[in-house]
């Protein structure tokens, strides 16, 4: 039996929360949010990230890691995810859903290939 937790965002800050658990070979993320404060960078109130480039923009801004398990049809061709951690991912399990953060159900938990509503 082995574990792993990696933090890929929401330390010291408030919102943003990724953090992958993996045991015995199944792996889940406990919420999948926006950080605020990384989004404020480089966005404001009529300035979003490109829907027509899926999640190329949030990507590229470091406001989702690079990992290898989002869908393909969201994955614009010049993203090149050869390099990304390759995590499995089995569930996603959210502490709360609001329709500002992309941890709703119909944003972010669709990020992933293996996405079934329960």
């Amino acid at each position: 039996m082995s574990a792993s937790i990696i933090v890929f965002d929401g330390a010291n800050c408030i919102g943003g929360n990724k953090i992958y658990v993996e045991f015995d070979g199944s792996g889940a993320f406990f919420d999948f949010g926006t950080n605020y404060k990384k989004i404020s960078n480089f966005y404001e109130e009529f300035l979003s990230p490109r829907p027509a480039r899926g999640i190329h923009d949030l990507l590229y801004m470091g406001m989702i890691p690079k990992i290898s398990c989002y869908r393909h049809d969201i994955l614009p061709g010049d993203v090149d995810l050869s390099s990304a951690l390759n995590l499995k991912v089995d569930a996603v399990f959210l502490s709360h859903a609001t329709s500002t953060m992309p941890a709703t159900p119909d944003c972010s938990m669709r990020i992933f290939q293996s996405w079934h509503p329960l």
